[in-house]
């Protein structure tokens, strides 16, 4: 499942911007983790809020560093029940602090270190009746510098 903010637009020099992604998820065990942004990444956390209204951080990155991704596999499988959402926020620092990124120029999704992304690639085992096209949709999308998800509206 890939958790990510797919729409990236901001104009700021702001040190702690914040972008937000929500989505469903089937019945499914987690296994792993893998969070990627680029270098304007500064912390992120993954949570999940279960249908009974429980929530639990499953991961939590307070100093992200581009040149040290790595996943995160769980000890134990982590069971998610049909109806849990989870919840990606993460916080970008685009003042000038790396030579080659401009703080006054508009910052869009892309593949590029000076352009960004936010995904959390999340390793889940399912039924092998479940359609692997729903698996996963995101509820809405999201924008650098903004919280989108299935409670904003």
């Amino acid at each position: 499942m890939d958790l990510r903010a797919g729409r990236f637009r901001r104009v700021s020099s702001d040190a702690d911007l914040r972008t937000t992604v929500t989505t469903g998820v089937p019945n499914a065990e987690l296994v792993s983790m893998t969070l990627h942004m680029h270098d304007r990444g500064k912390d992120a956390t993954q949570r999940l809020t279960y249908p009974d209204g429980r929530s639990e951080i499953i991961l939590q990155v307070p100093k992200y560093d581009f040149n040290w991704q790595q996943a995160y596999l769980l000890a134990a499988p982590l069971r998610i029940p049909k109806g849990t959402r989870a919840r990606l926020d993460a916080h970008f620092n685009n003042t000038v602090r790396r030579g080659y990124l401009n703080p006054n120029l508009t910052v869009y999704w892309g593949d590029q270190t000076w352009e960004e992304m936010m995904s959390n690639w999340l390793g889940v085992v399912v039924d092998t009746n479940v359609d692997p096209q729903k698996i996963i949709r995101p509820l809405n999308g999201s924008i650098i510098g903004g919280v989108s998800g299935d409670d904003q509206g």
